[in-house]
């Protein structure tokens, strides 16, 4: 059995939208955002914002950070494999060395 909570997904936030109006709340001053490694790469907007919907999912809303587009996170029950994106869409490199992995692909990092 498979166990599985509909959310929804709109990744039409550039990283610099995502960390001002969805992160960072109060008097607090943000700057250089950067999303360097990401499904631009292969024309896919690989980060967004969801919002669990009317589903029991355990957060309410939040920032999600994808391996692939991240429409096919959320918004419709997908039953195949998530393969978005090509192999020239690498790694997170600094991810790698903390993890102590290599050859990883399709990274997402803000």
């Amino acid at each position: 059995m498979v166990n599985s909570q509909n959310i929804s997904v709109n990744s039409s936030y550039t990283a610099q939208e995502l960390i001002e109006n969805h992160l960072i709340e109060g008097c607090v001053e943000v700057s250089n955002i950067t999303s360097s490694a990401n499904g631009g790469i292969n024309n896919l907007n690989s980060f967004g914002y969801f919002e669990r919907d009317l589903s029991n999912f355990p957060f309410e809303n939040g920032i999600m950070l994808s391996t692939g587009d991240a429409q096919s996170g959320g918004n419709t029950i997908n039953n195949n494999p998530l393969n978005d994106g090509e192999m020239s869409w690498g790694p997170d490199f600094d991810l790698e060395t903390a993890l102590g992995i290599s050859n990883t692909l399709n990274a997402t990092n803000i």
